[in-house]
């Protein structure tokens, strides 16, 4: 065997050897299967079936079915004005479903320097949150309700320290007043204002009273 003819059968060999090598690899792997499209059910929007949360949701039915009533609970607001300035001393009432015999608890606040309160360490499957201060009015568009567990829902919500939910009131006397009426009780020393007012922002049409020092 001459030189020409040993070089020649090395390389057929080793194209032979890689072919093999090459074939074995893709038998080991198998076929590829398409990636299962990822996709993200969003509160109050169409029904997203691959959005892996579903999957969480029916284990947990499977495991307690009330598993719902039973999240925890937390909450962060903030109080402005029609000025966006922070409201002090709002009065603030939160009530949220439990498993108790009544059905649900509630708890009262005041905002801070800064307009903020909060509600930590509850229990429940939503809350209900009810701003109000006197002197002040609540716009007609303004979200109240809050769930946990349901994050299909539009009123879904997580709570988030650092974005509280904005609650706005507004100085009566703030809008276009429709009519007025003032009455004077001596015995407490104190005028009474009632007003309906006429808010040309949201179109919403409130009432309210308020005291005044004489």
């Amino acid at each position: 065997m001459n030189r020409r003819t040993a070089v020649s059968i090395g390389v057929i060999t080793c194209v032979a050897v890689i072919g093999w090598w090459l074939n074995s690899g893709a038998a080991t792997q198998g076929p590829v299967s398409p990636e299962t499209p990822t996709e993200s059910q969003v509160p109050g929007g169409e029904y997203a079936p691959h959005d892996p949360r579903w999957a969480e949701v029916r284990r947990k039915e499977k495991l307690d079915r009330n598993w719902e009533w039973k999240l925890p609970l937390n909450f962060y607001g903030r109080v402005l004005d029609e000025s966006g300035q922070a409201v002090v001393g709002a009065q603030v009432k939160l009530s949220w479903t439990t498993l108790n015999r009544e059905g649900g608890a509630t708890e009262t606040t005041v905002s801070d320097y800064d307009g903020n309160f909060r509600l930590l360490d509850k229990s429940g499957k939503s809350l209900v949150v009810r701003v109000s201060k006197d002197g002040y009015y609540t716009p007609r568009r303004q979200r109240i309700s809050f769930d946990y567990s349901a994050f299909w829902d539009a009123d879904y919500y997580e709570p988030n320290p650092e974005s509280p939910v904005l609650f706005r009131l507004r100085k009566m006397g703030g809008g276009n007043a429709l009519s007025r009426g003032e009455s004077t009780r001596s015995s407490l020393r104190t005028e009474l204002r009632c007003a309906l007012i006429f808010s040309t922002e949201d179109e919403s049409l409130q009432t309210g009273s308020w005291k005044s020092p004489p």
